[in-house]
């Protein structure tokens, strides 16, 4: 179901909001991909043993349908004073429950070790207590809770025989979280590790895209500009040996 407004309040001021129940069902690749298997190296925490171990990955045919609850609120600007102006400013907050999602051996391990059940349902160990294999299939999380800002800016400006556009698009991701079963999070906003293979990865904070562009009807001028912001490596403990 979905409900939504959109008020304007003048000709200059105009609001906006919706609030939402989706779902998403896994897809046939998530459930019946055929599987193949991978020899790689983990460390165990649970005993601080590093070895390799066969990795296989495939579908998971139990996988239940994803929920989730949305909602965004925001404002159009579209000023008198600038009548070629236009800003939008817009707040989004997603939780997403029995989220499906990939992980990589060794976080599922270390997730795993630190109580998560639905980690440990893809390890298997032999009768000596060393993991001897580590599916690498999609499961169903607790959930994946993500809010943040978006800011678009656009302007139209009449030059000699063409127009110019201006546009910029910045994103701020407050916050993009991972919950296992247990209650464990795992954050992935400011991060640029990569632990996971279907499914949130890490992402900066802010993201700009701007872009200028002058046309006529003969041709086209265009300049596109990029900025991603940094993030933390890795946030789990790392020691080095020199």
């Amino acid at each position: 179901w979905k409900a939504g407004v959109n008020y304007a309040l003048n000709d200059s001021i105009r609001f906006r909001a919706t609030r939402s129940r989706d779902i998403r069902a896994p897809n046939i690749n998530e459930l019946f991909a055929a599987g193949q298997t991978l020899i790689g190296g983990v460390t165990d925490t649970k005993t601080n043993a590093t070895y390799t171990v066969s990795q296989t990955t495939g579908g998971n045919p139990y996988l239940k349908p994803e929920k989730a609850d949305t909602l965004t609120a925001g404002v159009v600007l579209t000023p008198s004073f600038a009548p070629r102006l236009s800003v939008s400013i817009d707040y989004y907050d997603i939780k997403v429950k029995g989220a499906i999602a990939s992980l990589t051996a060794q976080t599922i391990v270390t997730r795993c070790n630190s109580g998560d059940a639905a980690s440990c349902l893809l390890v298997q160990r032999g009768s000596d207590g060393r993991i001897s294999n580590i599916l690498l299939a999609p499961v169903n999380f607790q959930k994946i809770i993500t809010n943040g800002i978006d800011v678009e800016v656009a302007y139209r400006l009449p030059i000699g025989n063409g127009m110019l556009d201006l546009r910029g698009l910045t994103s701020y991701v407050n916050k993009l979280n991972l919950v296992g079963q247990n209650g464990d999070v795992t954050k992935f906003a400011g991060n640029t590790d990569q632990p996971v293979l279907d499914g949130p990865g890490g992402t900066p904070h802010w993201r700009a895209n701007v872009s200028a562009n002058y046309s006529t009807d003969n041709y086209r001028f265009g300049i596109t500009g990029r900025y991603v912001g940094g993030g933390v490596i890795t946030r789990d403990d790392v020691t080095l040996d020199w």
